[in-house]
Order: C-alpha cells, then structure tokens, then sequence
C-alpha cells in the first residue's frame, strides 16, 4: 500500500495505461509538474486533485486521499423513477457521444503511430 498520495497517483496513472505524458495533458500541466509530483519534489495542489477528480470520475477519492478502498469507485445501482429517467437518458447519451469522439482520436493517434512505425499506405489499409 502506498502512503503518499503522489505514489497513489502514480499507481493511478498505471492503472488507467495512460502515459504520463498524456495525464500532464488531460489535466493541462505540464509533464515537467507532473514528474515533480511524481518523484515527490513537489506534493499536488487542491487545484491539481481538483482537475483529477474531474476528469477521472470513476477514480475513488477516498483511495486517492487515504490509500483505503478500491483505485476505482464501487459501481452504484440506481433505480430511475419516470421524473430522472430523462435527464439519465441524456446522460448516457453525451457519454455515448463523448466515447465515439475519444474512439476517433484514438483512430487518428494509431493511424499516426502505424506511420511513425513505418507502414507503409498498403498496410495501413490491411490493418485498419
């Protein structure tokens, strides 16, 4: 179990497989801050747990604050009365819509990544 919160989020990005890189980038710092935090130079500000929890919802703050529980939240069950159900259902709808963007530029960052590789335009077309 990790004690400090800079090893829990470190553990955390781990986790989600993201590269540091790309969490200094979802949060909109810099990796430079980042590796600070990671390497324990620097502790996270309110602002930094802040942007985390918005952007990583499904991340336990309890974990992430005490080191206790589960890394992601425990799934709650909600039963939907007639009165939320349509205000649920636009939920799911712009979550729907938010994965089919991020599932384009993970399109577009394969394709750039297949062409950094060297395939050439024939294989890209074999293996998308």
């Amino acid at each position: 179990m990790n004690f400090e919160i800079n090893d829990r989020i470190a553990d955390f990005i781990n986790f989600t497989g993201v590269t540091k890189a790309q969490f200094a980038r979802d949060l909109d710092i810099s990796p430079s801050r980042l590796g600070n935090i990671l390497s324990k130079r620097n502790n996270p500000d309110a602002e930094l747990l802040t942007k985390i929890a918005i952007k990583y919802r499904t991340l336990n703050l309890d974990w992430l604050f005490t080191g206790e529980g589960n890394i992601i939240k425990e799934p709650v069950i909600v039963v939907s009365t007639e009165n939320n159900q349509k205000e649920d259902n636009i939920i799911f709808i712009n979550k729907i819509i938010e994965l089919a963007q991020e599932n384009g530029m993970l399109k577009e960052e394969l394709k750039a990544l297949r062409k950094r590789a060297g395939y050439t335009g024939n294989n890209l077309a074999a293996e998308a």
